[in-house]
Formats: structure tokens, sequence, C-alpha cells
């Protein structure tokens, strides 16, 4: 195995390792409270709404951390961010060299 695909590897391991642990450790606190309500036999409403919404962002920062640990996905958000918005100046988002994306992205339509 060469130097740069051990070094690929390492990389991927350590962005999954984050991908796994930062969005499982926010969950710890809601599921330790659950917990502590089943085997105290203790009811709040309050902070079981709390514990609900906290355990509802799990999706939302589960993505926010893969897109910005993985290089394909930031890059293809930032991409989709210039075009779609105009945020960046042309050019401003700099292509890799060793990674070329041939995919593109459909058009989303919302019918409401």
């Amino acid at each position: 195995m060469s130097q740069r695909t051990f070094r690929m590897q390492k990389n991927f391991l350590i962005a999954l390792l984050i991908q796994i642990f930062v969005p499982g450790f926010l969950l710890l606190i809601p599921f330790g409270y659950e917990w502590y309500t089943i085997l105290f036999n203790y009811y709040n409403q309050e902070y079981n709404n709390i514990v609900v919404i906290a355990e509802s962002f799990h999706g939302l920062v589960s993505t926010i951390v893969t897109i910005c640990v993985h290089r394909p996905y930031r890059k293809g958000v930032m991409a989709l961010i210039s075009r779609q918005c105009g945020l960046f100046k042309s050019g401003s988002v700099q292509e890799d060299k060793h990674y070329q994306s041939k995919a593109t992205v459909a058009p989303v339509l919302i019918v409401v």
C-alpha cells in the first residue's frame, strides 16, 4: 500500500469517526434523561418537550457534519450555493486537482 493510499484511508477513518461520534454524543444527554425518567418514574412535560426537540436535531446535525467532514460533499454544496445564490464570485470556489466530480444536481420542484 502506498503512502498516499494509507493517508487517504486514515483521513477517511477519522472523518467517519467524527461523523459517528458528534451526532451520537449529542444524543447522549436526551437518552440519559429518558433513562432517568424511566428508572425513577419522573415526569415533567417541559423537559420531555425539550428532549424531543433535541432528538429531532439529530438528522440536521448529522447532515451538517457529513457536509463539513467529507471534501466532495463540501465542494458540491459550495458549488451549488455559488451557482444558485451568487454568494461567491466566479472562480472563488477553487477546484481540487485530485477530485473532479462528474455528478450533476437535478433541479427540484416543490409544489405547495
